[in-house]
């Protein structure tokens, strides 16, 4: 947030009728950012209107219908109040790929949640140059104190994982918790709980597989990479955040690292021992996670997403909740509480829409206290907007878990980027995590793979390399 001065300068700009004008000047150039010949919707820059939108130009914006399903409709009404002439329209869908037809022709829609299984991956969309420039929206004054910008109202690490090498390009507005999650009513049946260190997690899944329970669920479908966040995270908390730093940069060797190489033994081990769900390998993420909620499946490794997605098929009393991923021993470099937690649901605007600022105002509209706080009431899952994670209250366990579970690590926590950054690198290590879970590769196999796919990826001069600090 900002300090005392920087609100105390902002406070005699905006007085002084200054405030808005570096936004007007950033704005200016906008028409044609990434490249783009379209005539873009432009209107007069004021206090009310930052960002200079066209109040009469179409606004359509595509979110992604997954586990979070929603179409922000408070977000809606409030673009509506502003912009009474525009018109708009908000769709979800779930192949946000087969939207690259639209980019190819210029034709794209104004924003665009990027996000599922089939994304169109971010590297390639900024390589190509077809993403707008969202510093404009960063620096805009925000939707509830216009004494403070956008920018300055979000969460730790938003603009880092947005940025490609200092361009922010991408809006991540939901703060996703992964972790293991389980019911709670059964744990209290069994009197089990939910271990720090992993030797004891795996005596735990000892005693599940006891009580007939598949201990370890996953989808092999199209959900492998859930496990993959599971198992970078015991890296970081073993060696430290740079850990992922260095897998993220391409550094030579960063998969081999010895934290990365004992996480993938871990996580042999739940093959081995047979603790993973049976034909887990065949189904899709829904379909291993309703086997979970039907109490089939002891522990989920999964972000906070889940509770909204399987709200319908999870009875009552189930309970659902969280804790941090173990530690693959009491000599880790940080403590049991630490997590992963990382903005996600990347939010974009194409360069070549024909109303990029409205793209930038439905955004900045988003990321208002209310409606922040109204969206994760919608889905029980947090946003990068610091005041509402702070102000709402939980209505679900799920969600007062993952509150909990961010209180405990407070700066504790860990992310990766290469992810959005190198897609072929990404899927090539997600196939290599699914080859491990079905122990068609070893734990060294698994970090050759990686390493291998990494290798290739900072060979290719045609693939644009970004840096993390």
């Amino acid at each position: 947030m900002v300090d005392v001065d920087r609100r105390v300068f902002l406070r005699q700009a905006l007085a002084a009728g200054a405030l808005f004008l570096p936004v007007s000047g950033m704005m200016a150039g906008c028409a044609t950012a990434g490249g783009g010949g379209n005539e873009q919707a432009k209107g007069d820059v004021s206090a009310k209107n930052p960002l200079g939108v066209d109040s009469s130009a179409a606004l359509e914006v595509v979110t992604f219908a997954g586990g979070l399903k929603t179409t922000f409709p408070e977000v809606q009404a409030a673009y509506k109040k502003a912009h009474s002439g525009a018109d708009l329209s908000v769709k979800g869908m779930v192949n946000i790929n087969s939207l690259q037809p639209r980019f190819a022709s210029a034709d794209p829609p104004d924003l665009v949640d990027d996000s599922g299984a089939q994304k169109i991956p971010l590297g390639t969309l900024v390589g190509g140059k077809q993403l707008a420039d969202l510093g404009p929206l960063l620096d805009a004054p925000s939707v509830d104190d216009p004494n403070v910008k956008v920018r300055d109202t979000l969460v730790d690490g938003t603009v880092e994982v947005g940025s490609y090498n200092g361009t922010f390009h991408a809006l991540n507005y939901v703060l996703f918790v992964y972790g293991m999650w389980y019911s709670r009513s059964l744990f209290d049946k069994h009197d089990w709980e939910m271990p720090e260190q992993w030797d004891d997690f795996l005596a735990l899944c000892e005693e599940m597989k006891a009580a007939g329970l598949a201990p370890v669920g996953y989808a092999g479908q199209n959900a492998a990479q859930y496990v993959t966040t599971t198992l970078l995270t015991m890296a970081a908390k073993a060696g430290g955040p740079d850990v992922l730093v260095k897998i993220d940069n391409l550094e030579p060797g960063a998969w081999e690292q010895p934290a990365v190489g004992d996480a993938a033994a871990a996580i042999e081990q739940l093959a081995t021992k047979g603790y993973l769900l049976p034909g887990a390998a065949a189904l899709e993420h829904t379909e291993a996670q309703t086997e979970w909620v039907k109490g089939k499946v002891g522990v989920y490794p999964n972000a906070s997403w889940v509770e909204n997605e399987m709200k319908s098929a999870t009875p009552k009393g189930f309970d659902m909740v969280m804790s941090p991923v173990p530690s693959l021993s009491s000599d880790d470099a940080m403590p049991t509480e630490a997590l992963f937690a990382s903005p996600g649901e990347s939010f974009i605007v194409p360069a070549k829409a024909d109303n990029v600022r409205g793209g930038m105002e439905f955004l900045r509209y988003m990321l208002a206290k209310d409606s922040a706080m109204a969206f994760t009431e919608s889905t029980g899952s947090l946003t990068v907007v610091e005041a509402a994670n702070a102000a709402v209250k939980p209505k679900t366990t799920g969600l007062e878990s993952t509150q909990a579970a961010l209180k405990a690590a407070g700066k504790n926590t860990v992310t990766y980027i290469h992810n959005l950054w190198y897609g072929d690198m990404h899927k090539a290590c997600t196939q290599a995590m699914a080859d491990l879970l079905t122990g068609r590769k070893s734990a060294e196999e698994y970090v050759k793979a990686c390493q291998a796919a990494a290798d290739k990826t900072a060979a290719d001069d045609s693939i644009e390399k970004y840096e993390r600090k």
